[in-house]
């Protein structure tokens, strides 16, 4: 059925202006149903118009029957104006007189609103007299002697008018005579002139052989200087039923022109006065204006007459009609949701992905009628010219670039590549206050120019990533790091917060990331000690206690890969390892690796490797100073000397680590999938929760498996986010395991075993076969990922030997924790003993025995020293003393609990043995290989799990 169809033809039109449209083109054909009705109304009504008898114009019935066409810029108005007066024009050509439309833009300054009317009428009089009287027409001079009566008598009138005749009309009346004849005169043509307006209307009709007069105003309401004053001429003069009044703009626009004239009303004097020495609430100005607001627009614009513009979303929701677009070059036409799909299919995003597909459509639907014109051109072009990706995302941001110039301080900078564009992302985000709801550059705000905005920045980085695999990690890091570490500082006033970390992290700054980390990690640690939470961490950051003794051993050079440190002003210092780190390791070798494949300095075999360990050493920062909300900023910026460094590291692991990084990275072309901000930050949130879970996890006692943990519960989170995208699951019947709160590395393994036959996850395979992210998950994991779609029994086997070595290493960490728990239990029982000697016996036996003091750590339970002097008060030993009772309480309990856990992987080990043994790898094998080296060290470093 045609009727119901709305056919948007860019064969034949661009609908780049306003112009008259077609009824099958018209998106509001319901509305100008309405308004075809409400026009037909009034012009029976103009029929019926008659003057009272004799001078009785005081009888005759005004009305305020204006009819009002409401929608925001853009929505379309002028079209539909332009629309309504043709089709009026063809319907009631016998009946009514259409003026032009007046535009207040298009007044002069000077010109009085009521004076442009009239002028227009009587123009329109003239010419149809001029006409007849060259034709010997009909009009009768009755008639013409009566509108030249009623128009010089209107014109008496008219510099009463407030803004037409001199401020002082009166200022010349010092004749007696010139008061008699000439003023009084024109004050009655003053107090008639409304009724002079009628008669001259109803006289210039009958000499023009029409009913009624149309008077179209388009967009009154964007003039401020006269908006009003046109809103008081259809009020106070334009109030006769020969007269239709159509009038398009914004009615919140409206509202705010009435509710200016209306404060103007008052002085600021008079309400001074009012509320200082009459004491008047203010209050009651303000709800007088809401009430003269109210009752004013009830008059002059009635509800009844009131239309209001849908958007394209409106009209597809009310499912009214169909909206059919037709390009060229297209056989058929496509619905509106299907040129939207289009549109985001060319701009990055994954269509398959319903839920975001749908929110972003749902989006550009409630955009403005000519922006979605735009926008539907822009896909008409590249149906004709075919653009490439380059091309098409570049036009498309330019339909925004009003809105981002609007919402941020350096607009070219959003709209320009450039190789630090997370930075500018992430000004963006802070201008505009929006880190914490649009991280994901997503138009789910109630700001429509932020929302547009977002889309368009989306877009271009969505094209920059194509080429530069770095800014993933760049935006992981710059974004939505910043974003959990500053959320996770809990102040009363998060955005002062952001300030001070980017201030002191330079992370804006066009820096290495690996830097930024540590600064970051040195200021949350302060304001995590003025919280008294010291061993706070954000997830995806563990403590490291245990001091690294293998300080000879090359592999613990690696581990620097993931630490960094910091320190406190009393030298205390703390060493970290972080998954967050390892993103920006990432993000600057592959930055730096590719700007010098692009630079004229010469680069070698070696560059890739002085790279890779540069960016990778250990550093440590000096913790800032936190006085009177400032602070003093100290970092230590010390590095290995060049000489000793260079022959130290030049390890044939970390060149063939550095090479594979470097073919790693050209791999990243072969990626078919589109890497767009929402992507990465679902992943990022997925990963930041998981690993949450992680840490309130106690199954981890040692680095390696921990860090092997966050390591699989990123690749996890890349694996379900990037399945919602293609919709793999869905399509193929296939249940994936979504929950976090399970042991992470068997959710992920079965999650990558029932994906084994598909070929739709190369981000996912490209970040496995990432060397740095290999290095830190368990051998045995990775070549059971690796071998996932391979013979069924070879992953059962190696299936068994990772669980074998898994509990083995559980258990090795175990049996030296509970040796630190027994240790401390000891302490203890020492230390209560001393202080019940103490009292028995006096402080000078205490001295002949040499009990005066004891000392020692309270590891693991507390990272503190105590200390007890028999020269303490009594008070302040007998308090120390109930501490330690506490606490001897709690290590009992925490060495029964070790005991169990330990005789369950003993026992889980016995019955495991032997098919283990089976399909282990010769232990002098595993030794010599690097990968299992150095997981081997990493899981010889316990973790307190408090």
């Amino acid at each position: 059925m045609e009727d119901n169809k709305i056919i948007l033809d860019f064969r034949e039109t661009d609908y780049s202006d306003a112009a008259v449209r077609k009824d099958s083109e018209l998106v509001n054909k319901v509305q100008m149903e309405k308004m075809m009705e409400l026009v037909g109304i009034q012009v029976e009504n103009s029929k019926k118009f008659k003057l009272p008898e004799g001078n009785k114009i005081e009888k005759q019935h005004h009305v305020h029957n204006t009819i009002s066409i409401f929608g925001n810029r853009g929505a379309g108005k002028t079209t539909f104006l332009q629309t309504a007066l043709y089709q009026i024009s063809q319907k009631y050509e016998e009946e009514a007189v259409l003026l032009k439309v007046l535009d207040p833009s298009l007044l002069d300054c000077k010109q009085h609103p009521f004076i442009s009317i009239i002028a227009s009428i009587h123009e329109l009089v003239e010419e149809c007299i001029n006409k007849d009287y060259l034709n010997r027409g009909n009009i009768s001079k009755t008639d013409k002697d009566k509108y030249d009566f009623s128009f010089k008598s209107l014109l008496k009138g008219l510099p009463f008018i407030d803004g037409v005749g001199s401020a002082n009309s009166y200022q010349d009346w010092d004749d007696d005579l010139y008061v008699s004849m000439q003023g009084m005169e024109k004050a009655e043509a003053s107090n008639n002139l409304i009724d002079n307006f009628i008669k001259y209307v109803y006289n210039a009709l009958k000499v023009l052989g029409k009913k009624c007069f149309i008077i179209p105003f388009d967009d009154i309401d964007t003039n401020i200087n006269k908006g009003f004053e046109i809103l008081e001429v259809i009020r106070k003069y334009l109030i006769t039923e020969q007269i239709i009044t159509i009038l398009t703009g914004d009615l919140d626009l409206y509202s705010k022109l009435v509710r200016k004239a209306s404060w103007e009303s008052f002085s600021k004097d008079f309400l001074e006065k009012e509320c200082n020495y009459s004491k008047r609430n203010p209050d009651e100005f303000s709800h007088m204006i809401n009430h003269l607001e109210n009752q004013y627009l009830l008059k002059v614009l009635k509800p009844e007459y009131r239309i209001h513009l849908k958007t394209i979303r409106e009209v597809v929701e009310s499912k009214e009609y169909n909206i059919l677009v037709f390009f060229n070059k297209a056989n058929t036409p496509l619905s509106i949701n299907k040129c939207y799909t289009c549109i985001l299919s060319r701009i990055g995003f994954e269509i398959n992905n319903i839920r975001v597909t749908n929110q972003i459509i749902y989006f550009l639907e409630g955009l403005s009628i000519r922006t979605q014109m735009r926008l539907l051109k822009l896909l008409s072009n590249d149906y004709e010219q075919s653009f490439d990706k380059t091309t098409f995302i570049h036009e498309f941001i330019n339909i925004f670039w009003t809105d981002i110039k609007q919402k941020s301080l350096d607009a070219k900078s959003l709209v320009n590549d450039d190789s630090y564009y997370p930075v500018e992302m992430m000004k963006f985000l802070i201008d505009t206050k929006s880190l914490s709801d649009c991280s994901d550059f997503m138009p789910h705000t109630n700001d429509d120019i932020l929302n547009k905005a977002l889309l368009a920045i989306s877009a271009q980085f969505t094209k920059q990533t194509e080429n530069s695999c770095f800014m993933i990690f760049d935006y992981w890091v710059r974004v939505c790091y910043i974003k959990y570490v500053v959320e996770s500082l809990k102040t009363e006033d998060n955005t002062d917060m952001l300030d001070e970390v980017i201030k002191f992290s330079s992370i804006l700054e066009h820096d290495d990331l690996t830097k930024c980390i540590g600064l970051v990690e040195a200021y949350s640690r302060s304001i995590y000690k003025s919280q008294s939470s010291y061993y706070k961490t954000l997830p995806g950051t563990i403590i490291i206690k245990e001091k690294i003794s293998d300080i000879n051993n090359p592999y613990t050079a690696f581990l620097d890969i993931i630490s960094h440190g910091t320190i406190d002003q009393s030298n205390h210092y703390i060493r970290y390892v972080s998954i967050y780190k390892l993103f920006a390791i990432l993000r600057d070798f592959l930055f730096h690796s590719i700007e010098n494949q692009y630079s004229h300095v010469s680069n070698n075999e070696y560059s890739d490797l002085l790279l890779l360990k540069k960016i990778s050493q250990f550093r440590g920062y000096l913790e800032p100073i936190f006085t009177k909300d400032k602070y003093e900023i100290k970092i230590n910026n010390d590095e290995l000397d060049p000489i000793v460094w260079n022959q130290n590291m030049m390890t044939s692991q970390w060149y063939d680590l550095s090479r594979k990084l470097i073919d790693w990275s050209k791999k990243y072309s072969y990626i078919n999938i589109m890497i767009y901000p929402q992507l990465l930050n679902r992943i990022f949130t997925r990963t930041f929760f998981t690993m949450i879970n992680i840490d309130h996890s106690s199954s981890y006692v040692n680095l390696g498996q921990k860090f092997n943990a966050y390591i699989i519960a990123f690749l996890n989170s890349v694996l379900v986010e990037c399945s919602f995208d293609s919709m793999i699951d869905k399509k193929h019947n296939i249940e994936l395991i979504i929950d976090n709160t399970k042991k992470i590395e068997y959710v992920f393994k079965s999650n990558l075993y029932n994906l084994r036959e598909l070929n739709d996850f190369s981000l996912l395979y490209w970040l496995i076969d990432c060397p740095l992210l290999k290095l830190f998950i368990d051998p045995v994991f990775y070549n059971l990922i690796k071998v996932s779609e391979k013979l069924e029994d070879n992953r059962k086997k190696l299936d068994m030997s990772y669980v074998e070595r898994e509990q083995t290493y559980r258990l090795l960490s175990l049996k030296s924790k509970l040796k630190e728990y027994n240790e401390l239990s000891e302490k203890l029982l020492i230390a209560i003993r001393w202080s019940e000697d103490f009292q028995m016996k006096t402080n000078l036996d205490n001295k002949k025995n040499n009990l005066t003091r004891l000392i020692f750590s309270l590891e693991p339970v507390e990272n503190e020293i105590m200390f007890l002097d028999i020269n303490m008060s009594n008070n302040m030993i007998f308090s120390k003393i109930e501490k330690l009772s506490i606490m001897l309480e709690k290590v009992g309990l925490a060495i029964n609990d070790l005991t169990k856990q330990i005789e369950s992987v003993e026992m889980f080990l016995k019955n495991k043995v032997d098919v283990a043994q089976e399909h282990q790898m010769n232990d002098n094998e595993k030794n010599k290989n690097f990968y299992y080296r150095f997981f081997n060290l990493m899981c010889r470093i316990k973790l307190n799990n408090r």
